[in-house]
């Protein structure tokens, strides 16, 4: 695994809208980057950069 960029991922997360979405995170080590997919079903919903 690369030790630059971990990813980690949430099944069936409870959606405020009433269902059920897959997270895809994936954390750049290297600076404070998160990259966020959340997929509904398989399709993606939408897809984030998130600088912390």
């Amino acid at each position: 695994m690369c030790e630059k960029i971990r990813i980690r991922r949430v099944s069936d997360y409870p959606s405020a809208r009433g269902g059920l979405e897959d997270i895809l995170i994936m954390e750049n080590m290297t600076n404070h980057l998160l990259l966020v997919q959340i997929r509904v079903h398989g399709y993606l919903l939408d897809f984030a950069s998130i600088e912390g």
